[in-house]
């Protein structure tokens, strides 16, 4: 990424994709989740997703986690089934839970019981 830290911290992640596709390339790496793919289809229609670009698992640091899987910190995940899991999952599955979020602005919660009038845009 160009200008180091600052241009990370300034540089809208749909651009940050882009940079893969300069000539010459900018990065040979980017990572962000899978919907990166919709950026570089929107941008660059004429590339193939596994021809013009790919994606790998990213690499283990600990082969102790080699099976692990990286995932966002703003959905619900269960990693283990247990019935404190199960709970906590039966809480969040009610639209008010994510309420204070989505009237932050700027968040669309993944549950569609929430009231539509939590969004304040």
């Amino acid at each position: 990424m160009n200008d180091g830290m600052t241009g990370l911290l300034v540089t809208d992640p749909v651009k940050g994709a882009h940079v893969l596709f300069s000539d010459p390339p900018d990065a040979y790496m980017y990572l962000l989740g899978s919907f990166t793919q919709g950026f570089i289809a929107d941008e660059f229609p004429e590339l193939k997703a596994g021809e013009g670009y790919d994606f790998f698992p990213f690499p283990s640091l600990d082969p102790n986690f080699a099976s692990s899987t990286t995932v966002g910190a703003d959905m619900v995940v269960m990693l283990k089934d247990t019935a404190a899991s199960r709970s906590l999952m039966k809480y969040l599955a009610t639209g008010s839970d994510w309420e204070p979020w989505a009237m932050m602005g700027g968040y669309l919660s993944p549950n569609k019981s929430l009231n539509l009038d939590s969004y304040p845009n």
